[in-house]
C-alpha cells in the first residue's frame, strides 16, 4: 500500500514529496482527487485475477494440477502443443506459467528457455521427471520459480504457488 501511495505522488507531483513548501505533510484525505485515485487503484488491484498458462499434454497430470489451482483466484489457459503456447505467451501477458511435457515432446529444459526469452518477467513452474539437482543445473541463471515432479504432489505445488504469492503480494 505504501508503494501505491508513492507511486501515485510520484505521478500526480513529478517526485515524492510527503512535505509541500511550508513544511506541512502531504496526506490522502487533505487531497481527495488523490484519495479516490488511491482507493479506486486499490480497489481494481483487488479484482484482478492472476493469468496463468499451463502446458501440459498429459490429461490426468493436468487434472491434479488444475485441482490444485482450483480454489485461487487464477485465470486459466491451457495448452498441449509448446508452439501454441510460446506464441501465446509473446501476446499475452501471464503472470504465471506451469509447464509441463508438451504434444512436440521438446525437452522441457529447451521449453522453459523459450518461455523465459519470450516473457522474462513471467514466474515459471516446471512440471518434469528430471531430478532436482538435474533442473538446478540445466536451468541456472534463468530464474525459475521452481520445479515439481510429474506426479504433482500437492503440497509441492501448493508450496510453490505460496512462494510465487508471497513474491506478488510484495510489489
Amino acid at each position: 500500500m505504501a508503494l501505491l501511495w508513492v507511486w501515485i505522488c510520484c505521478s500526480l507531483t513529478g517526485g515524492y514529496r510527503p512535505f509541500n513548501k511550508k513544511g506541512i505533510r502531504i496526506s490522502a484525505n487533505r487531497f481527495p482527487e488523490i484519495r479516490n485515485k488511491l482507493i479506486l487503484e486499490t480497489t481494481m488491484n483487488q479484482k484482478t485475477r492472476k493469468k496463468v498458462l499451463l502446458l501440459e499434454n498429459d490429461p490426468d497430470v493436468l487434472d491434479k494440477i488444475q485441482s490444485a489451482l482450483e480454489d485461487r483466484p487464477y485465470e486459466r489457459t491451457h495448452f498441449s502443443s509448446s508452439n501454441e503456447a510460446i506464441k501465446a505467451s509473446k501476446e499475452t501477458l501471464f503472470d504465471l506459467i506451469i509447464a509441463g511435457h508438451n504434444a512436440e515432446h521438446k525437452d522441457p529444459i529447451d521449453v522453459m528457455k523459450a518461455f523465459v526469452m519470450a516473457t522474462p518477467m513471467t514466474s515459471i513452474i516446471m512440471v518434469t521427471d528430471l531430478s532436482d539437482s538435474e533442473v538446478d543445473e540445466k536451468a541456472e541463471g534463468y530464474g525459475i520459480l521452481g520445479n515439481i515432479t510429474r506426479n504433482v504432489p500437492t503440497e509441492s505445488l501448493l508450496s510453490l504457488l505460496r512462494t510465487y504469492e508471497k513474491i506478488q503480494q510484495s510489489f
